[in-house]
């Protein structure tokens, strides 16, 4: 998983150990096919992007905790960026929670 700091930092992830927190890819449909396949238990690695997404770090963690489900967001709302009509449902969203954070030098 990429997020840059000021989106969603890890940080903020670990401070709210515990906490469940569902994770999107936004509009990838490359990153949500990815998050489709995960299963409760699987861990995925949190990267931290830097300014310009020019330097990356691998921050810690996450752990899988339910299957990821479809996102709500693409038949709730029809002016929503994620809308999409028919049956064809790519977004996901995966519940996820604190795992580790990696030692740093």
């Amino acid at each position: 998983i990429l997020s840059p700091p000021a989106e969603y930092s890890f940080d903020r992830i670990a401070k709210q150990r515990g906490k469940i927190v569902d994770w999107d890819a936004g509009l990838c449909l490359e990153d949500n096919a990815m998050l489709s396949c995960m299963k409760p238990r699987d861990r995925v690695t949190f990267i931290s992007a830097g300014p310009n997404a020019q330097c990356w770090a691998a921050m810690g963690e996450l752990q899988v905790y339910k299957a990821p489900y479809a996102d709500p967001r693409q038949t709730e709302d029809p002016n929503s960026k994620y809308f999409c009509p028919g049956d064809d449902k790519p977004y996901f969203r995966v519940p996820m929670k604190f795992a580790r954070k990696f030692a740093r030098e």
